[in-house]
């Protein structure tokens, strides 16, 4: 797995897959290399070089990273990683604008140089360097005339003042390796990684480790020392002084591990204490394994006796998943987290209760030095791993049955081992095999995503000036992204992605070869009939799954978009690769592209793209992108260049994986504090599922077709699917209540887990309580001080509810599913508050929640006057006009707690005072100024709001409101539940106006959403609307008439 996109499989949860092959259609992923060059020279051939004293031209080149942020001077916002400083490299070697004294290696020949150190010093940071002096374009160049712009051009101005060039330098410094473990760590200053173009002399360097000793001289090549005492992030930070008094600082952050360390027990010794460590094969060369594709595996063995044992008495094996950068070991296993025994059971930890009597179980673990080779490879492994521990009980008289454990593709490693052992006829002495969400048919990740990263991984662009050999800029010269593809690529993650986006030239493509070549060899092993698990000596094959019991998949449908990268200004060089090296590669932490800074965005290099989840058997578009330099010089000059476009299909034949139920990788579990908003915002979905359920339970054993409804479907222990499409576990447990991260242990897997290595019964099935998931509390919205009764549906026997609340909520009693509850306490205006149940059940807790209105209803925030958005500060009425209707609203929130309103007004007689609907008219009959009208609510407690007032003057004009041609009407009954009568009142005027030519009355019902719902134009001045044909509510009843109109509030109930 060598590839952001198998990054994302932290060191200890690395388990992919790969079937079928899939096209992806579109253009070359690699073409139009010589595009930029071609586009950008043109811009700057008329310019005399002579005055670029430096040979480097900041605006000639694309700024895939910012000299001018690294400018040897320290800040939060210039931390330095592996990414940043190869992106920086490179941008320098983009901007040689003329032949040099000085050589810029190409970014391919310094990449292989780091690599080099990495895998020769692989126990040594060593730290790279880079110093150079550069030009820059004045920012008043323009306005001082001394450059000019024609036809997107530059030219120099003839006899020019002074230069048009500033001086600028930057400087950088990195490390060979983001994450080490151990409290010794070995630092140099690497004389063959220091890059440079200037002439200046170095007079000094030096270093400070973060381990409290400050700064230290160090010369080229040396070696400093630290020992931290403490796990954690440290930052170094490196000083280099020349003779000219010039002083440039970097630094970088480094993740120290496992600073705590266990001894190396030599072989064939008695253990000196009960912790130690073997390495194999043995260093005299015993319990050396079986090869595989011309080599074998090498590992260490971390053995932590039980209590009393002075040797291997009553082995639990336990071999590690995917882990390609080896960060994983004993002592994660020993802590609450993803591949970590030390579950909580309540009464004691999982790891305690596992070395405490009666158990005593003396833990082997097995941590392989590749983690990301060959699964057959690492199985020969612990077959002599299995020996050796034989071997030892045997010595101290032991006969106990060895258990053997596998997290994820752990569990492979321990499956092919045993079958392969019992083809051969080797006794395992195994009487317990447990698979941990081990991907039996395959792991996955978002083909979407895959191909986003192929993609990415696949920029190459030439730069150079026309005339001479260009310089080939490829994004996987720079250390991170291509060891990151590294391990996309190894040969563990193409056997385990079920579904694979190889590396090409040409276009996308999606294979199955190395997994069904994987899944072919794992199925011969073992007996025949065994379909590839142990079978002999009475050993017990159960399994532990991450994937919801009670069925259903995650909270996103098959074909929705998971990133949605779509604006050409996000810089591909900043968050989104790391977050694609973060996300694809399934690293745990992101540390293998940086630590807690993330590349800035906005920078030249551009990448729009669009992943969608699998859909659900179709054949439609899953990725689409495109990669640009877009450039804006001395911001008049824009140039953008596209290098390439590619897109990806589905086909039919494609189960929708990515949001079935299963083990899921997160990204807030991994990493996402680290991963800036500006990043997040183009995430649509922040997990999927990476082991699905019907992969870590072998759901029909991989030799029956499965459909989309068996990855919904709930598979319940106690009540296991038939065949074909059947279990091979005898037994196995499920998540309950959600679908879990990938590989973490729970109350429940970890009691399943002791009771299968007791030979007890297996924990209470869950199906019983899948339904109350969605159950939902009853009562009233409105909490009052008075108590009243909440409840939750019928429950099934063994489970109990646990009441709580909001600081105003007292739960005053309960029995049963019900509890009775009210307020207590000062409660200060009204509000929101959350009244939680948690259902207890053996299976797990189940947390429902409702939110209730405590306190004083909302005050209104807003009242209008005849359809108008406010009241106005004048109004007029007349004999034809002398209603007025009006509406309260509340713009916030807890409308839906108000039982009735309350009015008031001094400007005439109110329709109704108190009303159900948030709405009443006025008979006006008092004019003058400062009139009001003001509401406030009440709720079912009786508890009233502030009221809300609006005033306004109002004007009474005998000769009607709308000049010589004003009318009225009526509607009643008012409320209705069956018809509306409407007449029209007219003034004299109107009358006269009547009777010398026929005009249209427009009568219109609107709806609260202001949607007509009935419409009738006629030169009737009496209608009826049949008001039963809508539903209850209020409404508006608008009369139009020679272009004015007139609006009432009507109100349907029954």
């Amino acid at each position: 797995m060598s590839n952001p996109i198998l990054k994302f499989l932290n060191p200890m949860k690395k388990y992919l897959l790969l079937p079928i092959i899939w096209v992806l259609g579109s253009a070359p992923i690699c073409a139009q290399t010589d595009a930029y060059r071609n586009a950008i020279n043109p811009v700057f051939q008329n310019l005399d070089k002579t005055p670029i004293t430096t040979g480097l031209l900041l605006e000639y080149g694309v700024n895939l990273s910012e000299p001018e942020v690294y400018n040897g001077i320290l800040s939060v916002g210039n931390i330095m990683t592996r990414t940043e400083w190869g992106l920086l490299y490179a941008t320098m070697v983009t901007e040689k604008i003329k032949s040099t004294p000085y050589t810029l290696s190409a970014p391919n020949v310094v990449n292989n140089a780091i690599r080099s150190y990495m895998a020769s010093e692989s126990d040594k940071i060593n730290i790279s360097t880079l110093f150079y002096e550069y030009n820059k374009i004045k920012s008043n160049a323009l306005s001082s005339n001394l450059l000019y712009i024609s036809n997107n051009k530059l030219y120099d101005v003839s006899g020019r003042p002074s230069t048009p060039y500033e001086n600028k330098i930057t400087f950088a410094a990195a490390p060979t390796l983001n994450e080490v473990s151990g409290s010794i760590q070995t630092f140099k200053l690497r004389s063959a990684l220091h890059y440079t173009n200037t002439t200046k002399t170095l007079s000094s360097r030096q270093v400070d480790l973060d381990d409290g000793y400050g700064y230290r001289t160090l010369a080229w090549d040396g070696e400093a020392l630290s020992n931290y005492t403490t796990d954690g992030e440290k930052t170094i930070k490196v000083k280099f002084t020349y003779t000219d008094a010039t002083v440039v600082y970097s630094h970088f952050k480094i993740m120290v591990t496992n600073t705590s360390t266990i001894a190396l027990q030599a072989p064939g010794t008695t253990p000196s204490g009960s912790l130690f460590n073997c390495v194999f094969p043995h260093p005299n060369g015993n319990y050396t394994p079986q090869a595989f594709m011309g080599d074998f595996a090498r590992g260490v063995v971390t053995v932590d006796l039980a209590d009393g044992h002075t040797g291997i008495v009553k082995p639990l094996i336990i071999v590690e998943g995917f882990d390609p950068t080896n960060l994983f070991n004993y002592i994660n296993l020993t802590r609450d987290g993803l591949q970590g025994l030390n579950i909580d059971l309540g009464t004691d930890f999982l790891y305690e209760t596992l070395q405490d009597n009666p158990n005593n179980y003396d833990i082997v673990f097995l941590n392989f030095a590749d983690g990301a080779t060959f699964i057959q490879r690492n199985a020969f492994l612990l077959q002599q791993v299995i020996q050796w521990v034989n071997a030892e009980k045997a010595a101290n008289s032991s006969t106990a049955k060895n258990a053997v454990m596998g997290f994820s593709m752990g569990g492979l490693v321990a499956r092919y081992a045993l079958a392969d052992m019992e083809d051969r006829n080797i006794d395992h002495q195994t009487g317990l095999y447990v698979s941990m969400d081990t991907p039996h048919q395959g792991a996955n990740v978002p083909v979407g995503l895959q191909a986003a990263f192929r993609h990415l991984s696949n920029i190459e662009f030439k730069v150079g000036i026309l005339g001479v050999t260009p310089t080939t800029i490829n994004l996987n010269d720079f250390v991170d992204l291509n060891e990151a593809r590294a391990i996309f690529d190894s040969p563990a993650a193409q056997q385990l992605l079920r579904y694979y986006v190889p590396q090409s030239t040409s276009s996308l493509t999606i294979v199955s070869t190395e997994y069904d070549a994987f899944i072919q060899d794992l199925k011969s092993q073992g007996l025949s009939g065994s379909n590839g698990y142990p079978s002999r000596w009475g050993i017990r094959n159960v399994a532990i799954a991450n994937g919801e019991e009670c069925g259903g998949g995650l909270d996103f449908s098959a074909g929705s978009s998971l990133m949605n990268f779509n604006q050409a200004d996000l810089g591909v060089a900043g968050g989104l690769v790391n977050y694609l090296l973060t996300f694809v590669s399934l690293n745990r932490s992101g540390r293998l592209i940086s630590l807690t800074d993330w590349l800035s965005l906005g920078r030249e290099l551009k990448f729009s793209f669009s992943a969608r989840a699998l859909p659900n058997q179709q054949t439609s578009q899953i990725y689409s992108g495109n990669i640009k330099i877009k450039k804006k010089i001395l911001g008049l000059i824009n140039q953008t260049t596209t290098l390439t476009s590619a897109s990806l299909n589905s086909q039919a034949s494609i189960l929708p994986f990515d949001n079935s139920g299963g083990g899921i990788f997160s990204l807030t579990t991994f990493g996402g504090a680290q991963i800036p908003q500006q990043v997040l915002d183009f995430v649509d979905q922040e997990s999927f599922s990476f082991i699905p359920l019907t992969s870590s339970l072998d759901i029909g054993g991989g030799n029956t077709a499965l459909n989309s409804s068996d990855l919904y479907r709930a598979y319940e222990p106690q009540n296991p699917p038939s065949a074909p499409k059947n279990s091979p576990f005898s037994d196995f447990t499920t998540g309950f209540g959600t679908n879990e991260n990938h590989t973490q242990l729970t109350y429940r897997s970890g009691n399943f887990l002791l009771d299968a290595l007791m030979g007890g019964t297996i924990p209470v099935e869950c199906q019983g309580f899948c339904t109350l998931q969605s159950a939902e509390i009853s009562g009233s919205n409105v909490l009052c001080s008075t108590a009243s009764t909440y409840s939750l549906p019928s429950l099934p026997s063994g489970t109990s509810i646990n009441w709580s609340g909001g600081p105003n909520i007292q739960i005053v009693s309960s029995t049963g599913n019900s509890a009775s509850i009210k307020t207590q306490g000062i409660i200060l205006g009204g509000s929101y508050q959350t009244l939680s149940a948690q259902i207890i059940t053996p299976c797990g807790n189940i947390n429902i929640s409702k939110q209730v209105w405590v306190g004083k209803p909302p005050v209104l925030t807003a009242i209008s006057y005849n359809f108008m958005v406010d009241v106005p500060s004048e109004i007029c009425y007349g004999p034809g006009s002398s209603y007025g209707d009006f509406l309260a609203q509340n713009s916030l929130f807890g409308t839906e707690t108000i039982d009735h309103y309350e009015w008031q007004t001094d400007a005439g007689i109110l329709s109704a005072s108190t009303s159900v609907y948030p709405a009443t008219s006025v008979t006006f009959n008092n004019a003058g100024n400062n009139r009001y009208i003001r509401v406030r609510s009440v709720n079912i407690c009786g508890e009233v709001s502030a009221w809300y007032t609006k005033y306004f003057n109002l004007t009474y004009n005998p000769f009607g409101c709308e000049g010589g041609f004003g009318f009225g009407f009526t509607a009643y009954p008012n409320p209705t539940s069956s018809e509306f009568d409407v007449a029209i009142t007219s003034n004299e005027e109107t009358k006269k106006s009547n009777s010398e030519k026929v005009t249209e009355f427009e009568y219109s019902l609107i709806n609260q959403n202001q949607k007509i719902v009935f419409t009738k134009k006629t030169t009737e001045k009496n209608i009826r609307i049949p008001a039963h044909k809508f539903p209850d509510g209020l409404y508006f009843l608008r009369v139009v008439y020679e272009g004015k109109s007139k609006t009432k509030q009507v109100i349907i109930g029954r």
